[in-house]
């Protein structure tokens, strides 16, 4: 039903029929919604990763946006549409631009960020990724998805480095 849009959500978790949302926005048919993800998918270009807030950062815009529903229900058109590998944190879903069948990982977005930022205090990788994407990650929740990876976390600096090569060549 969501995926045909029979059932819209507006918030997390939270639902309307298609046939009750068009009493509110009469003009807006499910060619829209499938327009809109076509669309967003087409404005994401090259990034990896992003949210729709970082697509409307970098110019995305759509009459959907007008109708007040807010971001989820905007990412949740992007998400149920099950063409676009997402990851749904508590504050918002951020999306792959990768195969559909491809599952993605907040590990994967820390590693695709710090792959572009290199090196970068903890602090300042929060409010980087709040600021650019809308995603809000505590700092003992991203030390522990990184601490198996390639990702190294100086405690004593605060400091995150995309490898331990990058580590090394700070000293």
């Amino acid at each position: 039903l969501r995926t045909n849009y029979e059932l819209i959500e507006y918030e997390d978790k939270k639902y309307i029929r298609f046939e009750h949302f068009k009493d509110v926005a009469g003009d807006i048919d499910k060619d829209d919604f499938r327009r809109y993800v076509d669309e967003a998918v087409e404005a994401a270009g090259d990034e990896q990763f992003y949210t729709i807030k970082s697509l409307k950062a970098a110019g995305f815009q759509s009459r959907l946006h007008e109708l007040g529903f807010g971001y989820w229900f905007n990412a949740a058109i992007l998400k149920n549409s099950q063409r676009v590998p997402y990851i749904k944190t508590n504050t918002c879903i951020i999306f792959g631009n990768v195969n559909a069948n491809r599952r993605i990982t907040l590990l994967d977005f820390i590693s695709y960020v710090m792959s572009r930022q290199r090196k970068m205090d903890i602090m300042d990788f929060i409010s980087y990724i709040q600021d650019k994407y809308g995603v809000t990650l505590r700092k003992d929740k991203i030390t522990w998805l990184i601490k198996d990876s390639s990702i190294y976390f100086d405690p004593i600096m605060e400091k995150l480095y995309f490898d331990k090569e990058d580590y090394y060549n700070e000293f």
